[in-house]
Formats: C-alpha cells, structure tokens, sequence
C-alpha cells in the first residue's frame, strides 16, 4: 500500500526509506497521571460527563474530517460530545458546520503537541479516523493502547 501511495504522487523510488510506524504503548497506556490531566481538559474545555468521541487528524480532505461531522447530522448526537484536534485547510468548513449545528457539543483544541496526546485519549471513549485515504493511521494504534474503540474507515491502512 506504502509502494503504491509513493508511486502515485510521483516520489521516485530513489528517495524512500523504510521505517516501522512505532508507537510506544506504555506511553499511551492508562495512568492516573493520564486520568488526572483528562479531568483537567474537562474543566479547562467545558466537557461534561457524556461521553467523548476523538477525532485527531488533519484537517484536509485526505483525512476527510467533514465526514465525521456529516454522520453527526444523521444521528442523535446528544448522547456524546466530539473534540476534533488538529488544523488546517478544512478550518473555516469545520468552523461553520459548528455554528450551523449548536445542537453538537464540538470541542475544536487544534493543534495539540505529541507529549499531551495521551491525556486527550484517556478523554476519550472512542477514536474516530474517517479518512478518504490512509496509508497507514498511527492514531488507531495510539488509541488501541490507551484503551478506547477506533472506529476507522476501510481506506485506513491499519
């Protein structure tokens, strides 16, 4: 799949390299300290105690972030709450489909460092990765490891 993506945006195969996609579990692994910051972001960002939905990924139509949101409008969102990290290009659309639906308790962060993502999944209670085309979703095997569900798209590598 890696092969093909390259090929496909025109990187000659002079210039890959491999590398295994680590993530370091114990990293992401429940803690208290984990437990501890998370209560912290549910007072810093108004999170109450429905449950949360994390989507951590780029805002761009690769990583297809609006599809998330548009199956937000299909179902009964009340129930959970949805933080979405990240930026980029899809911002202005992500912005104005929160005010359009208020109803939608969207928590927008942005960019968060790599250091405090754990805490952001022991948030969490499922990752959701909607991506057009991934070739491989690092976040699932963070999510994995911090003990919440991944629900991914089938265009997911992993």
């Amino acid at each position: 799949v890696g092969d093909a993506f390259l090929n496909r945006i025109g990187i000659p195969q002079v210039q890959w390299g491999r590398w295994p996609y680590a993530v370091d579990e114990q990293f992401f692994a429940p803690s208290a300290q984990h437990h501890a910051a998370a209560l912290q972001l549910r007072q810093q960002w108004h999170i109450d105690d429905r449950p949360v939905i994390l989507a951590i990924c780029k805002w761009n139509d690769r990583e297809n972030p609006l599809e998330l949101l548009q199956a937000l409008q299909q179902t009964d969102a009340s129930p959970w709450q949805v933080v979405m990290i990240g930026d980029g290009p899809l911002r202005t659309n992500i912005q104005q489909w929160q005010q359009q639906h208020p109803e939608v308790k969207l928590i927008l962060p942005g960019y968060v460092p790599y250091v405090q993502l754990p805490q952001w999944y022991a948030l969490a209670k499922v990752l959701v990765h909607p991506a057009a085309y991934e070739p491989w979703g690092v976040s699932i095997h963070e999510a994995l490891s911090a003990g919440c569900v991944a629900v991914a798209s089938s265009r997911v590598g992993s």
